[in-house]
């Protein structure tokens, strides 16, 4: 499939339930009605996203058209970036899946996104997040303010739509 053929079907792929939440609501505000899509919750760390490959051959056969990989990175680096795309690269490549896959590195966490606009408190062992008011939170937020304030974000922002116009 190339950028030029029309996406109705895409799935998401993030680490926890936090970051389903809020790349949800923000991917909801982005995409037209005409595209669905679902988010697959991977685990902590880019290592839980290694076997997304496996996933994402299972959802190709119920007409999943594109997928995207979102991981936060913990670090600035641009080396560091590298690296961890080039780690998630092999098993899509070793799955024929490359072209159906965007990598989306959220540089340093999806935290950041929300700087500014709510402050997530740190979490403690069994600590739960709220949710609903971090969802409420996130529906506020004015996209094109997020875009100029958040490099990763505005990539982000920039790929789904091309992949979805």
């Amino acid at each position: 499939m190339n950028k030029s053929e029309s996406v109705s079907k895409i799935a998401l792929f993030v680490e926890q339930d936090i970051d389903k939440v809020i790349i949800d609501t923000l991917t909801e505000k982005m995409l037209s009605p005409a595209v669905s899509f679902n988010l697959f919750c991977m685990g902590m760390g880019a290592a839980a996203f290694y076997s997304a490959d496996m996933m994402a051959l299972k959802l190709l056969e119920k007409d999943y058209q594109h997928f995207f990989l979102l991981f936060d990175i913990n670090k600035t680096e641009e080396s560091e970036v590298t690296r961890i795309v080039n780690i998630l690269t092999r098993p899509m490549k070793e799955s024929n899946l490359l072209e159906y896959v965007t990598f989306c590195p959220i540089v340093p966490n999806i935290n950041a996104w929300l700087s500014g606009y709510y402050t997530l408190p740190k979490k403690e062992f069994g600590q739960e997040f709220d949710l609903p008011k971090i969802k409420e939170v996130v529906s506020q937020i004015d996209l094109n303010g997020l875009k100029q304030n958040n490099a990763s974000f505005n990539q982000f922002a920039q790929v789904l739509h091309e992949w979805t116009k």
